[in-house]
């Protein structure tokens, strides 16, 4: 296990949460793009720390389930604080956390804001759009497949802590963005967004 982690500096880190295809990434490209957030892959984080995992969706889903047993949801954290000393980076989108541990372990040691946005989506919506992802990874058959993984059934329970909410098949990337922006950074007494 790492060392133990310090406080880490003051920013904005917005934590996506939600089931495969709800559109955290695209969420997380649009909170990089315009707003000069920084993203932290939590695939890529698995990566680092077991580099022979094989770039498939279960070999991720079982890589990401043991790196939570080791760590008690502590390694996203980690990955984190190590991320921002690297980059000095006080503007971070983490996508994607699965589980509340996950949750717990980056809000114990964050300084600053933390906003929980958790995305959803019709099943519907959810399993088309997953038939059409990209191939960033070797997806599985199809989208009950996905389902099937216990992180995965249970990830929607997420949406009880979340801070912000957001139904995507309602709600484009570029919005939500928006709606994600004006909560860290809410109107100023002068009428004029205060983004510092």
């Amino acid at each position: 296990m790492a060392a133990p982690l310090g406080p880490l500096r003051e920013g904005a880190i917005v934590l996506l949460s939600g089931p495969v295809a709800a559109g955290k990434t695209s969420l997380a490209r649009e909170l990089v793009r315009r707003y000069g957030f920084r993203r932290l892959a939590t695939r890529d984080l698995i990566l680092r720390r077991l580099p022979a995992t094989y770039h498939t969706r279960s070999a991720m889903q079982r890589a990401g389930d043991r790196l939570d047993v080791e760590t008690g949801g502590g390694w996203v954290a980690h990955g984190l604080a190590a991320f921002m000393r690297r980059s000095r980076a006080n503007r971070i989108v983490i996508d994607s956390v699965r589980i509340a541990p996950q949750i717990d372990a980056i809000r114990s040691v964050a300084f600053g804001t933390v906003m929980h946005v958790h995305l959803t989506a019709p099943l519907a919506v959810l399993a088309t759009r997953y038939k059409a992802k990209g191939k960033a990874i070797q997806e599985l058959a199809s989208y009950s497949h996905v389902r099937r993984h216990p992180t995965e059934k249970r990830v929607h329970n997420l949406a009880t802590q979340a801070d912000v909410l957001i139904d995507t098949s309602a709600v484009a990337p570029s919005k939500a963005a928006s709606e994600v922006a004006l909560r860290l950074w809410p109107l100023s007494k002068e009428g004029g967004r205060r983004i510092n």
